[in-house]
């Protein structure tokens, strides 16, 4: 169930970069405009600018979690979005590593920019 969690905050924030792609989708911000991030996040900061998610968005996920890229794919469907996998420089990039993010398993980085999404945690668990 928190795998599921994490996964549905990614897909609220997701789902805002798909706004400017022209595709309706459910307000996922609070009144005070920060997003609706579910478990409520431990550190949030905020920056201007906006990731606009192509329609054909490309996705790398580690070696062994081919899974994520089915999820992903099955929430974006709703909004007429299909990733498909790559290598290296994707739009949407879900990362295990040990440098700057939380120090345990099931913590993650999300950061948003100009160039894509990126999901960093310390072991698969973090980054489902």
């Amino acid at each position: 169930m928190m795998r599921f969690r994490v996964f549905a905050a990614f897909v609220a924030l997701l789902s805002a970069a798909v706004l400017s792609a022209g595709v309706s989708v459910v307000d996922v911000y609070e009144r005070n405009g920060r997003p609706i991030l579910i478990p409520e996040v431990r550190n949030y900061a905020a920056a201007d600018g906006v990731y606009e998610l192509p329609k054909k968005p490309t996705v790398s996920v580690p070696a062994g979690e081919e899974l994520i890229l089915e999820q992903l794919n099955k929430e974006l469907e709703r909004f007429g979005i299909a990733a498909s996998a790559a290598t290296g420089n994707a739009d949407i990039r879900f990362v295990v590593t040990r440098e700057g993010v939380p120090d345990n398993d099931e913590g993650y980085t999300l950061t948003v920019s100009k160039d894509g999404i990126a999901v960093a945690a310390r072991a698969a668990a973090g980054v489902l």
